[in-house]
């Protein structure tokens, strides 16, 4: 559907190569005529005028000009499709193609940088990726404080898998993950301070756990006693120990009663 602020001409027709269709300002709209009512075949099209904002050039056309049309809005964008008029496509600005639906915003493009991109791509698992730079990034950014969520849509409804929460002020901590190269471990660290502590909260009295079976190891023949020190529940002697590695690959041991 291609429309006009003043809607009130009807257009059906063709018109030889080497000749230009000018449509006044006073409107053009739809009224129903078939799709190929107006057809160019594109080996035709030599020259095209210039439009923008609705109003047709007053100069000759020149060669490889590009047909423009007013910017249009979320709820009456430039391109609609059948009765879902606020539905479409529209420009909120200069190098920003917007998509609307139900009259409101929906996504925004924009962005003029010569080299990096974003490619989408469909398949058994969807992709979205930068491209362009050997080592482009990629940025998903909440506004303000808000909450960037990763969710999992199922039988049972949507369903959390991560949150990542903003902290107010002007944060300088954050967390980095890491991967690594054969017999390399993965990493969690925390960026920012020079000395900045990691902290673990589980909800409400839950625990904090940590490895599976072979982070534990079992305890000698030979009992480290603890006494009657420790909490209510506590064993008083050693039954396992956590195991885990040191940060340079050595490893070590704390008694768990």
């Amino acid at each position: 559907m291609i429309r006009n602020s003043v809607p009130g001409v009807t257009i059906q027709g063709s018109f030889a190569s080497g000749n230009v269709a000018m449509f006044s300002a006073t409107g053009l709209q739809d009224s129903g005529v078939a799709a190929s009512a107006i057809s160019v075949a594109p080996s035709t099209i030599a020259a095209r005028s210039v439009w923008g904002n609705n109003t047709n050039a007053t100069a000759a056309p020149a060669a490889n000009t590009v047909l423009t049309l007013g910017n249009g809005a979320a709820n009456a964008p430039t391109y609609s499709f059948g009765p879902s008029t606020g539905a479409g496509m529209y420009a909120s600005g200069t190098n920003i193609v917007d998509f609307s639906t139900g009259g409101q915003r929906l996504l925004e493009l924009g962005g003029s940088d010569a080299t990096n991109y974003i490619q989408m791509s469909c398949g058994s698992t969807p992709l979205i990726r930068a491209q362009g730079g050997a080592n482009a990034g990629l940025q998903l950014a909440s506004n303000g404080t808000g909450t960037i969520d990763f969710q999992q849509a199922g039988g049972a409804g949507t369903v959390y898998i991560a949150r990542f929460l903003a902290a107010g002020g002007s944060p300088v901590n954050y967390v980095t993950f890491g991967n690594a190269t054969t017999g390399n471990p993965p990493s969690i660290a925390t960026t920012g301070d020079a000395n900045c502590d990691m902290q673990f909260t589980p909800n409400g009295c839950g625990l904090v756990r940590f490895g599976n079976a072979a982070s534990f190891s079992a305890n000698s023949a030979v009992a480290t006693a603890l006494g009657s020190v420790g909490p209510t529940g506590s064993h008083t002697t050693v039954q396992t120990w956590l195991t885990f590695k040191d940060n340079g690959g050595v490893t070590r041991y704390v008694p768990c009663f």
